[in-house]
Parts: C-alpha cells; structure tokens; sequence
C-alpha cells in the first residue's frame, strides 16, 4: 500500500481524529453486542430475571472500569479463572 501524502499538518490531524472515532466507535459496538449477548445468554439459558441480569451488568461494568484504569489485567483473570474455576480461558493477545 502506497503511503498517503499529506498536504499540510491540518489533514494529517484531522485524518488521526477521524481515525481515533472510528476506533472508538468501534469499540463501542462491539462492548454492546458483548453485553447483549452476555445477557441474553443468562436469560435464556440460565433464567436470569431482571434483578440477577442487572446486577451482572452493573458488576461486569465495574470491571470494565478496574480493566480500563489498569486495577485488573487479563493474565490476572486467566490465573484466578483458572485457579478457581480449573478453566483455561485464552484469546489473541491483550495488554
């Protein structure tokens, strides 16, 4: 792919910002489609009424918030997951 020439610093700037809200946009879609699947999952195949669905929400929530400021990693998850749970849980490389 041939490299973009740019004609001066403004494009290149706003060529970034654009770039930036497709990545958070992104990521955005894919934290509700998880969290959708997530709950309907526990809905259909485990019963969850409102009280238990919205309580997962809130705690997985917090989560994502401890993971985001650096409080929670994914190899600490993996250890304890599977230390607990005797379950190996992997994926492509995170953090």
């Amino acid at each position: 792919m041939a490299k973009k020439h740019y004609d001066n610093k403004r494009d290149l700037i706003r060529e970034m910002r654009q770039t930036q809200k497709r990545s958070e946009t992104a990521i955005a879609a894919t934290y509700t489609a998880y969290m959708l699947m997530a709950l309907y999952t526990l809905h259909e195949d485990f019963g969850f009424g409102q009280k238990r669905a919205n309580k997962f929400y809130e705690s997985m929530y917090k989560r994502i918030e401890e993971y985001g400021d650096g409080e929670l990693s994914v190899p600490e998850m993996q250890k304890t997951i599977f230390n607990k749970l005797d379950m190996i849980v992997e994926g492509p490389d995170v953090r």
